[in-house]
Parts: C-alpha cells; structure tokens; sequence
C-alpha cells in the first residue's frame, strides 16, 4: 500500500501497525533538510509549497506526520484586540526561545514581545517565528528595540544555555552597525517539561487574557504562532517554539509583576443579608 500518512486513525495507518508489515517511510525532506527527491524538489520550492499550505497540510502531505488541530489549543481560544500605548503596560518583556540549525527541519527561532496590563491581561505585540539564521533572529530584537525606544522600558531575556560567544558576537556586530547595544539578559530558570509549561498556558488563551495585538494579525510569524498552537498536542513531532516564546514571556511577567487581588471582606449573617436583600 503506498499514501501520505494523513491522519493517525487511517487505513495506512492501520496497515503499518499490522504484525508482518514492512514499513518504507519517505518524507519530502531527509533527518537533515535536503530534499529526499532533489531532482523535482529544491529547498526553495519546498519552503514555498509549505508557506502556500501552511504548517499542518503541509506535515501531513509532505512528511507523513498527520497533526490532529486543536487537540490543546482551540481556534476560539485565538483572540486579537486593540492594545495599549506601550507606555500604559506594566511590563514588557521581549522573549527569544533560539536555534543554531538553519535546515528545513530544524526548530524555529521564535522572539515574542508580550506586555502585561494592569487588569492582568497578556498583549502579544510583536512576533517573529521563522527557520531562519542567527543573523537575522538578531535583527528582530534591534527592530523592536527601535519600536520601543523612548516609550517603553523593555526587558530583553533568552534561555540562558543558549547565551553563547557566537551569539552575543552576532548582537555586538549588529549593535555596531546601528550604533547601540541590546542588553540581553540570560533566563536561568530550570524550565521543566516543555509540554506541560505550554499546555499550563492554555487556560489563559481560554479565559481570554492572551490578547494578540490586531497590528500582527497578518504577519507571518503571528500565522507561525497560531499554527503551532493548533498543531500543539502530546507526542506529536510538531514544532512549538513559538508557543514556548509566548509562555516563556508569561512567566517572567508574572514573576516581574504581581497581579493584586481583590480584598476579602468578611460580614456576619446579620451583615450579608442586609447586603443581599
């Protein structure tokens, strides 16, 4: 039997469980990135089809990774908004979750600027996600720095095993360039498992108090980030890397910003039925 391994409860699917059965898997892409078939397939038109299918047809199409959508996160939960003057937040925090691989494959660069409101509201304001080098992942953060300059005070943070000399090379080279320096802050939390941080997230996005900002809306890394928050779902080999940013951006919020609570106020019985009647 020869198909496209589209979806998890399928005949194929069925067939490559069976005792006796050989299975001979052929994705468009090898383990490295290059294309499986080169004769038909470059990289560029590889990285076109997927950008005109998007993430999730493109898996269960071209790489035999069937993705099931909204299995964590669902489509409601993906709410966009006005947002406030970035001089009117809290706090703002511009996150980075890194990779050093340029293939096809390899995990994405993903930098999210998130500001918490006063009401304990998270505004996504600004989202790169892309399989892109580390050059370029640089100059997402001196964009937003130009962005924020003057208005806002940002702080700039990235996982703290990732704060190698070739990568703080990179920023004092662009940095020269402009003629400023970003203050990259190292994130030295012990993280835990990945799945479970994103998916404690999702309560959030429910309740709606992830808020993307309407500015984004048709930008390619916010179509990343919803892409992967749909593709989101135990075991599966979708990517995350955007969502990781997003939660990453949360905690530190939280842990910069304390959201204060309404007083308790205790009546007698006497007193809460003079309050409720």
């Amino acid at each position: 039997m020869v198909g496209n391994l589209i979806a998890k409860n399928s005949v194929l699917q069925k067939m490559m469980d069976s005792e006796g059965v050989t299975v001979s898997k052929i994705n468009i892409t090898d383990s490295k990135g290059n294309p499986s078939w080169p004769e038909l397939w470059s990289p560029a038109k590889i990285k076109e089809l997927q950008q005109f299918m998007g993430y999730r047809s493109f898996q269960k199409e071209y790489m035999n990774n069937p993705i099931l959508e909204g299995t964590v996160f669902k489509k409601d939960d993906i709410r966009f908004g006005q947002t406030l003057k970035l001089s009117a937040y809290k706090a703002l925090v511009c996150y980075t979750d890194p990779s050093f691989k340029n293939s096809a494959t390899a995990d994405y660069k993903a930098t999210a600027l998130v500001g918490i409101t006063a009401e304990g509201e998270y505004h996504i304001l600004k989202l790169y996600a892309a399989q892109t080098s580390v050059t370029e992942m640089v100059r997402w953060h001196y964009e937003i720095f130009k962005e924020v300059k003057g208005l806002s005070n940002v702080r700039f943070m990235m996982e703290a095993n990732f704060m190698q000399d070739l990568l703080l090379d990179e920023f004092k080279k662009e940095g020269a360039a402009l003629g400023l320096q970003i203050p990259v802050v190292g994130d030295k939390r012990q993280k835990g498992d990945k799945f479970a941080r994103i998916e404690a997230m999702q309560p959030l996005w429910e309740r709606g108090l992830v808020v993307i900002s309407d500015k984004i809306k048709n930008e390619p890394g916010t179509a990343v980030l919803i892409d992967q928050l749909l593709s989101f779902q135990k075991g599966s080999r979708a990517h995350d890397d955007a969502p990781d940013a997003v939660e990453s951006a949360i905690w530190q919020l939280n842990k910069m910003y304390k959201i204060e609570s309404f007083p308790v106020v205790m009546h007698s019985r006497k007193e809460q039925r003079k309050h409720w009647f």
